[in-house]
């Protein structure tokens, strides 16, 4: 019997997922359902609606098909100013025939002040998975990750909020771990938060 008319067919998911898995659960097409790993984090990026869209018209503009956008309701944090946020965003983009899956997990915090989102933080999870039967095919799925990433980091970036728009309330931490590590004098830090609320108009 000659095997020379089959063709060798495997599933190549990127990044690895974080327990390594045996090449025949691959090759038969097994499907990972495991969370991405968190790529990168970018701060003073609010991850609200606004940021969703802008993410994902990109991805539109650039021929990728987004299927699904869920978000998960909001939660409140720990902090009394900090809202939970979690976006969960999955399409496909085809190389010929050959469709590219990817999965991107858009999570993290919102800071309020007075009811308004001020600022916040956004982490990134993002993971790609395409069959492939050559190794060419195999090294366009790799490409296409990176390029995939590429994208979105871009996309994240320029939803960041102004220069010199900081966490809220993190210049008088910044104030508060000076003071208690005796760097900074007690009667400099309270000049300097007076001079700050002065200068920005907070007041109590």
């Amino acid at each position: 019997m000659s095997l020379a008319a089959v063709r060798y067919e495997a599933v190549r998911v990127l990044p690895p997922p974080p327990e390594k898995q045996d090449a025949t659960s691959l090759s038969n097409g097994a499907v990972d359902n495991r969370s991405p790993v968190i790529q990168e984090t970018f701060q003073t990026v609010i991850p609200n609606g606004a940021t969703v869209a802008r993410v994902t018209a990109r991805l539109s503009d650039d021929d990728y098909y987004v299927k699904r956008v869920v978000e998960n309701p909001p939660q409140p944090s720990k902090k009394a100013s900090a809202v939970n946020r979690y976006w969960d965003i999955s399409g496909r983009k085809y190389d010929g025939v050959y469709p590219i899956d990817f999965h991107l997990v858009l999570s993290g915090q919102e800071f309020h002040d007075g009811g308004i989102a001020t600022s916040g933080r956004t982490e990134m999870a993002l993971s790609v998975r395409g069959a492939f039967t050559s190794e060419d095919i195999d090294r366009r799925i790799h490409d296409e990750w990176r390029s995939l990433r590429r994208r979105v980091e871009s996309a994240l970036n320029s939803c960041r909020e102004r220069p010199g728009i900081l966490e809220h309330g993190s210049t008088q931490r910044l104030i508060a771990d000076l003071l208690e590590s005796g760097r900074l004098a007690p009667d400099l830090a309270a000049q300097l938060i007076e001079q700050i609320r002065a200068e920005f108009g907070l007041y109590e």
